[in-house]
């Protein structure tokens, strides 16, 4: 699926159909789809995504982005996308937190 017809899932507000194309994407490119939308989407999109994806396109991102897109997530969630993370981009956004 093109980012144009993923774009138009977004419109329409279509979150799992979203997420679910985006997840099939490279990862570079899913991060970079959600960095350009919006806030609020850009949380919904992420709060779907799967795990491993998330994980993937989690270190994409600047700290303070990653803090607020792990909080659209389950804490089971926050953990297994954390623990998906490389412990050196792992510890880089522990560091980073206030």
């Amino acid at each position: 699926m093109q980012t144009e017809q993923i774009h138009e899932l977004v419109t329409r507000e279509r979150w799992p159909d979203a997420a679910a194309a985006l997840s099939k994407m490279p990862r570079s490119a899913v991060a970079d789809f959600i960095a350009e939308l919006p806030d609020l989407p850009q949380q919904r999109i992420f709060g779907l995504l799967p795990v491993e994806t998330a994980a993937a396109v989690l270190t994409h991102f600047p700290y303070y982005m990653q803090y607020v897109l792990l909080h659209t997530r389950t804490p089971g969630d926050m953990r297994a996308i954390l623990d998906e993370v490389p412990p050196d981009e792992r510890m880089q956004l522990f560091d980073e937190l206030p």
